[in-house]
């Protein structure tokens, strides 16, 4: 189903900043406009993280992510949002680790010693 008023930019799809005019960021997220971009985004990434995916990692999606944030709310371009999990969301974020690093053999060993403890 497409959106009303939409049209392609950028190598994605953008709706005018008119649907979306005196719409704070949250009032933003609860709109058919964003609903519609998330679900673009989730049939692009077939419901899995796309971060963990260049990782040859299948972990289902859960959150919609914005590369770059728009001057005006709605006038993203598809291209622009990512289909994440928790833990890459998070960390793109910068509120975690990110799980694709290098764990060194005293980390390894450290969280190993952690558990034996429970």
């Amino acid at each position: 189903m497409p959106p009303p008023a939409a049209g392609a930019a950028g190598g994605g799809v953008f709706f005018h900043a008119d649907h979306t005019y005196g719409m704070n960021y949250y009032e933003y997220l609860q709109s058919d406009i964003w609903r519609w971009k998330r679900r673009q985004v989730w049939k692009r990434a077939g419901g899995m993280c796309e971060r963990c995916a260049q990782h040859n990692c299948r972990t289902p999606g859960e959150h919609t992510h914005h590369d770059r944030y728009p001057s005006v709310l709605g006038e993203e371009p598809i291209s622009d949002l990512r289909l994440l999990c928790g833990d890459c969301h998070r960390f793109l974020h910068g509120l975690g680790d990110d799980p694709y690093r290098s764990v060194t053999w005293e980390e390894l060993r450290r969280k190993i010693n952690d558990i034996g403890r429970w």
